[in-house]
C-alpha cells in the first residue's frame, strides 16, 4: 500500500474502533435503562420524569448502540476487504504485465525463427536451382569420347570404348 492508502486506512480503522467503542457503551446503558436499574433510574429520572419518556430514550439508545456496533464491525470488515482487494488487484496486475512481456519475447522469437526459415528456404531454393541448372547444363550439352569419338552419355566411361575420360 502507498503511504496514501495507508493514511487513508488507518483513519478508517480508527474511526471504526469509536462506532464500536461508542455502540459497546451505548448497548448496556440503554438495556440498564430499560430493565430500570435503580442506581442509573435515579440519574435518567432526574432529566426524565416521565415512565413513557424514558423507556422511549432507552429504546433509542440501545437501538443507536446496536447501530454503531453493527456499522463499526461492517466497516472493519469492508476496510480489510478493500485492502485485500487492493493487494490481489497489485498481485494480478504484475503478473499480466509480465505475462504480456513474456508474450512479446516470444513474439519476437518467433518473428526471428520465421526470417530464419525464410532465409533458409531462399537458400535452398537457390541451391535447387543452381542443381537442375547445372543437370540441365549436362544433359544439353553431349561429350563425344576423347579415345574412339562416340557420344558420350552418363558416367565416366565409354560405352563404346569402355576407357576412362578422365
Amino acid at each position: 500500500m502507498t503511504c496514501r492508502e495507508t493514511d487513508l486506512f488507518m483513519k478508517r480503522t480508527v474511526s471504526t474502533n469509536w462506532y464500536l467503542i461508542i455502540g459497546l457503551v451505548l448497548f448496556p446503558v440503554a438495556f440498564l435503562i430499560l430493565v430500570r436499574q435503580p442506581t442509573l433510574m435515579s440519574y435518567v429520572s432526574q432529566l426524565m420524569p416521565s415512565t413513557s419518556t424514558t423507556d422511549l430514550f432507552g429504546a433509542i439508545l440501545l437501538f443507536l448502540g446496536e447501530g454503531a456496533i453493527a456499522f463499526g464491525i461492517i466497516n472493519r470488515v469492508t476496510g480489510k476487504v478493500i485492502a485485500s482487494a487492493e493487494q490481489d488487484r497489485l498481485i494480478y496486475a504484475n503478473a499480466i504485465s509480465r505475462t504480456m512481456d513474456q508474450q512479446t519475447a516470444i513474439s519476437v522469437a518467433i518473428r526471428d525463427l520465421q526470417g530464419q526459415v525464410s532465409q533458409t528456404n531462399q537458400k535452398i531454393q537457390q541451391m535447387h536451382n543452381l542443381t537442375t541448372s547445372t543437370q540441365y547444363q549436362q544433359q544439353v550439352v553431349p561429350t563425344n569420347c576423347k579415345f574412339c569419338g562416340a557420344v558420350m552419355t552418363e558416367g565416366r566411361f565409354c560405352f563404346n570404348c569402355g576407357k576412362a575420360q578422365n
